[in-house]
């Protein structure tokens, strides 16, 4: 009887650490989605998803062997994380300019999510929070995209140009 419970009992915390077990290995760094795919769901939907509606993301994407990921300072140029983050952008700056800074935010920070050293996407955070009064943050998203745009480009002069303008407001 005593052997009987015992085994009842051990049941069900066998069980209970069972589904704790990790069931793969566990990631070692930060990864990010390969080349867009043109299949559902894939990253290449990401510029046509509408606002309040489930879309794919980075975070999204499901990878059991790591073949499908690479790290960020690995991303070949031209590669298609680049140009989903142009459409991004360009969709971005689209919102900003028809006043829609909230969806504009939201668009450059999901690009900068995809590409973290992306200068463009600092800027069109910077500008967007600027028109919505967070100059503080403004401020420091202007510093960074600056950190990571290389001088005499046209992002660099921007961001310089905003910077000055934030610094103006104090």
């Amino acid at each position: 009887m005593r052997k009987a419970f015992a085994i009842v009992l051990a049941v069900p915390i066998v069980l209970a650490m069972s589904a704790c077990a990790p069931m793969g290995p566990a990631p070692t760094g930060t990864s990010w989605p390969s080349a867009p795919s043109n299949g559902p769901g894939g990253s290449a939907n990401l510029p046509e998803a509408e606002p309040g509606t489930p879309d794919a993301s980075p975070d999204s994407a499901e990878s059991g062997t790591g073949a499908d990921i690479i790290m960020p300072d690995q991303e070949p140029k031209g590669s298609g994380t680049d140009v989903v983050v142009d459409e991004l952008l360009e969709r971005g700056w689209r919102y900003y300019q028809q006043g829609d800074h909230d969806r504009a935010l939201a668009v450059a920070e999901r690009a900068q999510g995809i590409a973290p050293r992306h200068p463009e996407s600092y800027l069109l955070m910077a500008s967007s929070q600027l028109a919505l009064y967070r100059n503080g943050v403004a401020e420091q998203l202007a510093r960074r995209g600056l950190s990571l745009s290389r001088a005499g480009t046209e992002v660099n002069r921007r961001l310089q140009a905003l910077l000055a303008e934030i610094t103006a407001m104090r």
